[in-house]
């Protein structure tokens, strides 16, 4: 995000298995008020699984900007696209959500993937289910839910991948 913003902080680390993998993150404001952001995981190791983390991030991009109607439907259209052209039958697992950055709700979907945690400021941490259903590509046009909870200024979303539960 720009230097100047203060309604968020975000903090990322991916490192590899391999040279390339198929861990995938990403975030960008959908407005002035709506923050996107995806945690993921793509089946398999290598170069194939590092290109269809690429598309996977683009397509996520791309339909959330085209103003897909809330996390669940961003999560869905996203894993129609992906099944179209998937010669290698990959699947992949990810968290998405949307913070509304004024309010401090999050709308979350989960396609598969470890459950995030939220952290207090006393050192706190908790499991949250998050509604959702299989990876991407494993189930054609499977209707995904979504969850919403709100943060307070002091707490965390944290959001992982199995390389931290390995």
């Amino acid at each position: 995000p720009d230097a100047a913003e203060t309604r968020f902080d975000i903090a990322a680390t991916l490192e590899p298995a391999r040279d390339v993998g198929g861990d995938l993150y990403d975030f960008y404001l959908l407005d002035e008020h709506h923050l996107f952001f995806v945690v993921g995981d793509v089946s398999g190791k290598g170069l194939p699984a590092s290109l269809f983390m690429v598309v996977t991030k683009a397509l996520a991009k791309s339909v959330a900007l085209r103003g897909a109607e809330g996390v669940a439907a961003i999560v869905a259209a996203t894993g129609r696209e992906l099944a179209r052209e998937n010669p290698e039958s990959l699947f992949v697992t990810l968290v998405a959500g949307i913070l509304d950055t004024a309010s401090g709700e999050v709308e979350l979907c989960n396609a598969g993937h470890d459950a995030p945690w939220k952290l207090g400021a006393g050192g706190t941490a908790e499991h949250v289910y998050v509604e959702g259903g299989p990876p991407l590509c494993v189930l054609d046009d499977f209707a995904y839910g979504a969850t919403r909870l709100r943060l307070a200024p002091d707490e965390t979303l944290c959001l992982i991948t199995d390389g931290i539960t390995e």
